[in-house]
């Protein structure tokens, strides 16, 4: 039988001294002799995890999207629904309700900025460890990708054919004062009537998305491949563990600022997909878009 590990399979060869490749306390990631790989496997997981201790300062924002998190499951989810259902609920406290939701993702957009602005925080948030592994898999450099808000609205628009006129008034509750009616109808028949002009809106908002994120994502490969330029131009021939943690922690401190730039840009544009979006609708719209946009968060959280 071969043995897998011929290095470590014959005695004879044990008694052999080791050349400076064979040495498995030094970490030479660009060496091409297949057994050293194999024997140095370990020690780039060490090196690596010893460069990059960035839990230590995540522990700030994984608190906020928390409590962020809380309060849209418990707070103001729920209000906006009451909103939406209740009798006694007026146009202006459907108002007041959906401000304060878009407000809501607003400020979470805002403090992810603030949080990428530090260069040890980009690493967890484009690949945030507070959420759950089914939910990280549907994510887009660390959070929902921008063209989730527009094909929401284009469902909500394209989805709601399934009862003509007449069925959705024999629903309305006549027994309530006329003010209620008024607003189950507009509710009711909110994507119905919608305006000639929102969908040329979003198809003017997805123009500026396939404008946005395919350089994005050019300047994010381009990161990439400069830390792995930097590593291969600048690896010393002969260097143990420290020295080997300096050359990849230059190289990471160099790109993690530009990785930040790109993570505060998507955010930005999702602050301001929503807001568009939000801008473009009516009232009895944008509470129904933010109350399926608000569900379908919560509901992506609970996968796991």
């Amino acid at each position: 039988m071969v043995p897998v590990y011929p290095l470590l399979s014959s005695n004879k060869k044990k008694k052999h001294s080791r050349s400076r490749n064979q040495d498995p306390q030094r970490f030479h990631p660009f060496c091409r002799c297949p057994n050293h790989q194999l024997i140095c496997i370990n020690h780039r997981v060490s090196v690596l995890s010893a460069l990059f201790p960035f839990k230590k300062t995540s522990r700030r924002f994984k608190s906020y999207h928390r409590d962020w998190l809380e309060s849209l499951r418990n707070r103001l989810l729920p209000r906006l629904c009451r909103s939406i259902s209740a009798p006694t609920a007026s146009l202006d406290d459907l108002s007041a309700h959906v401000s304060a939701l878009l407000g809501h993702f607003q400020t979470y957009y805002a403090a992810l900025d603030r949080a990428a602005a530090s260069p040890d925080q980009v690493p967890l948030l484009l690949d945030p460890p507070w959420r759950g592994p089914l939910e990280r898999s549907f994510l887009f450099l660390g959070d929902l990708h921008p063209y989730l808000f527009t094909n929401l609205l284009r469902s909500l628009l394209d989805g709601d054919g399934s009862n003509d006129e007449y069925e959705l008034g024999c629903n309305l509750d006549f027994n309530k004062d006329g003010q209620f009616v008024e607003k189950q109808w507009q509710t009711a028949m909110a994507w119905r009537n919608s305006s000639e002009s929102l969908r040329p809106r979003i198809e003017e908002i997805e123009r500026g998305l396939r404008l946005m994120l395919p350089a994005l994502l050019g300047r994010m490969r381009a990161a990439q491949m400069r830390f792995v330029g930097h590593l291969a131009a600048g690896w010393p021939e002969d260097c143990g563990d420290e020295a080997a943690a300096a050359v990849i922690g230059e190289a990471a401190a160099e790109e993690m600022e530009e990785l930040g730039r790109v993570l505060r840009d998507v955010n930005r544009l999702r602050h301001s997909t929503i807001s568009e979006i939000v801008g473009a609708t009516t009232v009895y719209e944008a509470a129904l878009f933010l109350q399926a946009l608000g569900k379908f968060v919560i509901g992506l959280a609970s996968l796991d």
